[in-house]
């Protein structure tokens, strides 16, 4: 089995700037979540934990498909943004049915795990189609799952 060698530098790049993006990118989230839906401020703390977790999933995938492409500029970003928010649409539209059918989806341990098994899957798919790099899938679907 040939193993490739592990570049530390590009994997403190990663994480720093994932933990970076996920932990900026929150205020907005939470801005956005209060004009679209319903204001969370007082839950907000509960998500900083995660959010630096989460931009690192993010920035590990958005960097497999770079190193495919070869290049990582602003119109590259965008189009990782805009593919990352179409593999959530499956899950989205799970949790909608089941919401207007009248049940939380946090109270539905088979709706969660539904919605979630959706969110991996789009995000392996993409990842794959995208690259065709194992790494990708598995970088994608980690971070559709968050």
């Amino acid at each position: 089995m040939l193993r490739r060698s592990v570049n530390h530098r590009r994997s403190a790049t990663v994480l720093l700037t994932g933990a970076d993006v996920g932990a900026s990118g929150l205020p907005g989230y939470a801005i956005a979540h209060a004009l679209l839906i319903l204001p969370i401020w007082t839950q907000l703390l509960r998500g900083l934990p995660f959010a630096p977790v989460t931009g690192v999933t993010f920035e590990w995938a958005y960097d497999a498909s770079g190193c495919v492409r070869g290049n990582e500029s602003l119109m590259h970003g965008v189009q990782f943004g805009g593919l990352m928010a179409l593999t959530l649409v499956p899950a989205m539209l799970v949790n909608s049915a089941i919401r207007l059918g009248g049940v939380r989806v946090q109270e539905s341990m088979a709706g969660a795990a539904l919605a979630v098994a959706l969110a991996i899957a789009s995000g392996a798919a993409s990842g794959g189609l995208l690259t065709g790099r194992r790494d990708a899938w598995l970088a994608f679907a980690v971070a559709t799952s968050r």
